[in-house]
């Protein structure tokens, strides 16, 4: 349960309809808006490499307290380290994960 933080999905591929990605994550049950990126300007700033790319910033959204992969697997279902809900539960105790970057599994970032 991570309603102590708020969630935004950026669409960053520049060769896929935004349509085509907002369908996507609707048929995926993800709960958070998703905006397009128009350009790649945010992955750009960010330096996000691939699709998913996370980024975990702090409240003021002047630092980031955690990037990289979601999990461990392409598939999901295999994964049996979950990054993300690893960093989200020591960052709600307030202490910093460790490691604080991760490797990011998925596709390139068509820019």
């Amino acid at each position: 349960n991570f309603k102590d933080f708020n969630f935004v999905g950026i669409h960053s591929n520049t060769d896929e309809p935004f349509d085509f990605a907002q369908d996507h994550f609707k048929q995926a049950g993800f709960p958070f808006p998703v905006i397009r990126d128009q350009n790649a300007k945010y992955a750009n700033l960010f330096g996000a490499v691939k699709t998913p790319h996370v980024f975990v910033l702090n409240q003021h959204g002047t630092e980031i307290l955690f990037q990289g992969g979601v999990d461990n697997s392409r598939i999901s279902q295999l994964a049996d380290k979950h990054y993300l809900q690893l960093a989200l539960e020591v960052i709600r105790e307030k202490k910093q994960p460790d490691p604080k970057q991760v490797r990011t599994l998925g596709c390139a970032i068509k820019r």
